[in-house]
C-alpha cells in the first residue's frame, strides 16, 4: 500500500515485483559464488528480466549488493520489532 492508504496500481506492483526478483536473484547468486564471480547477465536471467531492465534498478554490482544488504536489514528490523512486541518488559 501507499503511505496515503490507497492500494498500489498495477505498474507500481510490477515494479516492486521486479525489484524483489532482482534482489532475491542477486542475493542467492552472491551467497553461492561471491560478488566478483557473478555477472549481471546471470542475475537478470535468474530474475527473469532483461539486462536493460536490471540496469534501470541498479547501475552496478555495487548497487545490487546494496539492494541485497538493505533487504536483509529491513528483514532483521522487522524481525526485531516482531520479537520485541512479544516481550513482557524492556529487559526481555
Amino acid at each position: 500500500m501507499t503511505t496515503d492508504g490507497r492500494p498500489l496500481g498495477r505498474r507500481e506492483r510490477n515494479k516492486l515485483d521486479k525489484l524483489e526478483r532482482i534482489t532475491a536473484a542477486a542475493g542467492e547468486l552472491f551467497a553461492e559464488r561471491g560478488v566478483d564471480d557473478v555477472t549481471t547477465q546471470e542475475i537478470a536471467d535468474r530474475a527473469d528480466i532483461g539486462t536493460g531492465t536490471l540496469f534501470l534498478y541498479a547501475k552496478t554490482k555495487g548497487e545490487l549488493l546494496l539492494l541485497v544488504q538493505n533487504s536483509m536489514y529491513a528483514e532483521a528490523i522487522e524481525q526485531g520489532r516482531t520479537d520485541s512486541a512479544d516481550a513482557a518488559d524492556m529487559l526481555e
